[in-house]
């Protein structure tokens, strides 16, 4: 579904869709005086990367009133599980530990 991306803190590089097929890549950067904002499209790769040297905030809004679900690249899976969490049967992301042994 769509979304809008706004960085608050940092710098965060966008990259969206498959870049080696026509995708495009932008930099948003977050200060006290003003915030970069993206409108991303429905049904499409989205990557993020922080581009700076700090941390960066950021905020992902989705429309509608029914719960949104994330599809995560494996990439991401395989990091979340080696840091210890993982997405439960409600959705929510809790430590893998617990969630391997509720799936018993």
């Amino acid at each position: 579904s769509k979304q809008v991306m706004t960085c608050y803190r940092g710098s965060v590089r966008l990259d969206v869709g498959d870049l080696g097929q026509g995708g495009e890549s932008f930099t948003l950067h977050g200060a006290e005086e003003a915030w970069d904002s993206f409108a991303m499209p429905a049904d499409t790769w989205r990557s993020l990367h922080n581009s700076g040297s700090a941390p960066a905030t950021i905020v992902l809004m989705t429309p509608g009133d029914s719960r949104k679900r994330i599809e995560w690249s494996p990439d991401v899976v395989r990091g979340a599980a080696a840091a210890d969490l993982a997405i439960d049967a409600n959705g929510y992301v809790a430590p893998k530990r617990f969630v391997d042994r509720s799936q018993r």
